[in-house]
């Protein structure tokens, strides 16, 4: 066995999960997380879209079901979910 052959056999330089996804130069990876992160945020923008319109369906009541509150006690709730989705789709 040659020296390079015993010192290869050594060392194993593949980068663990972190660096490889989260410290990575690799465009490849980067654009594979670039399509995970909007995939995910497409999926929550989506979901605030549908209980903003459940929302509006009558005023107040999936809003108090959801965070436990009574119509209006919580505050405007509809605003609430308006600006979450907001953020999330100017943001993300």
């Amino acid at each position: 066995m040659s020296a390079t052959a015993a010192h290869a056999d050594h060392h194993d330089h593949a980068p663990g999960f972190i660096a490889r996804w989260f410290f990575s130069t690799n465009h490849k990876d980067i654009g594979t997380l670039y399509l995970i992160f909007s995939l995910v945020t497409v999926i929550f923008g989506a979901t605030y879209s549908g209980l903003i319109r459940f929302e509006l369906i009558d005023a107040a009541s999936l809003a108090g079901q959801l965070t436990g509150c009574e119509a209006g006690a919580c505050g405007d709730d509809y605003n609430r979910w308006l600006t979450l989705h907001g953020l999330i789709m100017i943001f993300f």
